[in-house]
């Protein structure tokens, strides 16, 4: 029996299709779905998923805020419907950019509200990406790369920082 699996990963025209044998390979990036619409973020967690990304979908904006506040979980990119009963993409944004441990992560809105003025304010409330449904998946994906690279490299200053600090306190001590 053929040990080989199938694997779907980015590319340039969408998702391609990589035969691998053994394990599954390392995940792209950690990802928190945020969307009231069931189908709409079954789809969007499905596609992700098969593009290589871990992720974990939840349908409210407080039960999402509850995840992130509790910080027992990290993700690379948060991906927030705008419009949803109680707390909305906008107001979740709001505070993860206003919380002093979330605040540099990446935060795609995906959203109906397309127009110039609702994209405006969207990137005023601090969002990162912006993408009007439906989705393009192409789009999806590259969006979704290039927030997953932005976290990156957040990640590799924040431990050349804390790298330097270590060693000049070594200079200071010594």
């Amino acid at each position: 029996m053929d040990s080989s699996q199938v694997f779907w990963t980015p590319s340039d025209k969408g998702l391609s299709e990589v035969v691998m044998g053994g394990a599954a390979p390392e995940k792209l990036g950690r990802l928190l779905l945020v969307d009231d619409d069931p189908v709409g973020l079954l789809a969007l967690q499905r596609h992700l998923d098969r593009a290589g990304y871990e992720t974990r979908a939840l349908r409210g904006g407080q039960e999402a805020w509850d995840l992130l506040e509790a910080g027992e979980e990290r993700f690379d990119v948060l991906i927030l419907d705008r419009i949803m009963p109680g707390l909305d993409g906008l107001k979740i944004l709001a505070r993860v950019r206003a919380d002093e441990r979330l605040r540099l992560t990446p935060v795609v809105l995906q959203t109906a509200a397309a127009t110039p003025q609702e994209m405006l304010e969207g990137f005023q409330a601090g969002a990162s990406y912006y993408l009007t449904k439906p989705l393009d998946a192409a789009m999806l994906l590259a969006v979704v790369k290039a927030a997953v690279t932005d976290a990156q490299s957040v990640g590799e200053l924040r431990t050349q920082i804390r790298d330097q600090e270590s060693s000049l306190q070594l200079m200071v001590e010594g």
